[in-house]
């Protein structure tokens, strides 16, 4: 018996309806949550290293107001020279001198006859105190005065070098003076006082009281 093919079926299945479409959801959609944004963390730093800076500023003024002044406790502050000290009792001191055409502060015994003249003047670079010291007395012996031999001492910490001499009579008494000079940064500094020969060394130790009370302000 031969073989045959399978029957084909004369009435092939109709396709099935088409499908449904998916029901209308009624839903809200969930919203898509953007990712959070990156910030550069340089801003940040640099802010906080202004505000420490700042706040360092700010002790560095409250610690420089809570310091004493410098001139605590001095009763003399010349502003034009910058420097002040206290005033032996009974003395004057006054701001507005002056010492040959230069300007200085006077300070002055209750007596009038012992004197103290302070001057500050400018410096030419690299001037050593030595050679300071040679010209004020050079301005001496222009005077005709005959001086003394120099000692060293200090102003408030600095070296300075100092010479006395006696010039004429004032009155029938002849006057002692003492130069001290020293130099703070680019100015020199003259400290010239006389008084009556007899009681020079009294005044002389009165004025050594009143220098070791120098504050440079």
């Amino acid at each position: 018996m031969a073989e045959h093919d399978p029957p084909v079926d004369p009435s092939p299945e109709a396709p099935g309806p088409p499908p449904r479409p998916d029901p209308i959801s009624t839903e809200e959609p969930e919203p898509t949550t953007a990712p959070p944004p990156t910030y550069s963390k340089a801003p940040f730093w640099i802010g906080l290293l202004l505000l420490l800076a700042f706040a360092g500023a700010g002790v560095g003024v409250v610690a420089a107001l809570s310091q004493p002044e410098l001139c605590d406790g001095s009763t003399f502050r010349s502003d034009r020279f910058g420097y002040c000290l206290v005033v032996p009792q009974g003395w004057k001191a006054h701001g507005g001198g002056t010492l040959g055409e230069i300007p200085a502060d006077l300070i002055q015994a209750p007596g009038e006859v012992g004197t103290v003249y302070i001057q500050s003047v400018s410096i030419d670079e690299g001037q050593t105190l030595e050679d300071f010291a040679d010209s004020v007395r050079s301005l001496n012996e222009q005077a005709g005065y005959q001086l003394g031999a120099i000692t060293e001492t200090a102003i408030a910490g600095v070296p300075a070098l100092r010479w006395d001499f006696v010039t004429g009579a004032e009155g029938g008494v002849p006057m002692q003076m003492r130069e001290i000079v020293f130099i703070d940064g680019e100015n020199g500094w003259r400290v010239q006082m006389a008084d009556a020969k007899p009681i020079f060394g009294a005044t002389a130790s009165t004025v050594d009281a009143m220098l070791e009370t120098w504050v440079f302000a």
